[in-house]
């Protein structure tokens, strides 16, 4: 890690976390291996928190800051799961798998809240992307009470909203970007399109301007079965 090498490979067991970390402003948490859970509270105002599984992942940096984690390769296993809370501020989470070809159990959940919410600059960045199966039936907000909402991506083939699980971008000055299954009209090639997505009765997606200006982009998509029950 000292002298640059920032991929890592060979892990066989699991990371959790019940109690609490706290890295300094702008600094980073990433936890990394096949299994991730987080049970307890993750801090890094202003900075980046990354829950990663697999069995080889490359971090990227740029300075002395943690701007993207891609994972080369999975686990048949690999797991990544919030129950309690991470919080960054205005700065960015990323919860990231790998599927692997032919296999179901490649997983990232959130039960418990994740915020990067600021209170002085535009929302933070939450990215759920790349497992098999993307399920958030907790809270997810990355709001602004000073600008514009910041953006929530969950991307997977299997992507689903249940129970009471809220994804929330708004800004006093405008609405920020949920995207759930993929793009407009899943034609963004960017933007990995879901196979099924699901919306609960219960759930809801809120991009609002609170004050004033533009609501903004609530998106929810599949390339085969999209089920929208929300708000």
């Amino acid at each position: 890690f000292l002298s640059g090498n920032y991929k890592f490979t060979g892990s066989t067991g699991g990371v959790t976390n019940m109690g609490s970390i706290v890295a300094n402003n702008s600094g980073y948490v990433a936890m990394l291996a096949p299994e991730v859970r987080n049970e307890g509270i993750i801090s890094a105002l202003e900075g980046t928190s990354v829950l990663a599984a697999g069995d080889a992942i490359t971090m990227d940096f740029t300075g002395n800051g943690l701007i993207n984690v891609q994972v080369d390769s999975a686990n048949v296993n690999a797991l990544v799961e919030n129950k309690h809370l991470i919080k960054v501020g205005g700065g960015q989470v990323m919860m990231s798998s790998k599927a692997a070809d032919g296999l179901i159990t490649s997983v990232i959940n959130n039960s418990g809240r994740i915020e990067a919410d600021s209170m002085v600059n535009d929302g933070g960045i939450v990215r759920l992307t790349g497992a098999k199966t993307v399920i958030n039936s907790g809270e997810i907000s990355a709001k602004s009470s000073a600008t514009k909402g910041g953006s929530v991506h969950m991307l997977g083939e299997h992507v689903g909203v249940f129970d009471a699980g809220s994804v929330s971008v708004n800004g006093k000055t405008g609405g920020g970007s949920i995207l759930v299954g993929g793009d407009f009209q899943g034609k963004n090639s960017d933007i990995q399109n879901a196979q099924k997505t699901f919306i609960s009765r219960n759930a809801n997606l809120s991009a609002d301007a609170t004050d004033s200006g533009d609501g903004g982009k609530v998106i929810v998509w599949s390339d085969e079965i999209t089920r929208f029950y929300g708000l």
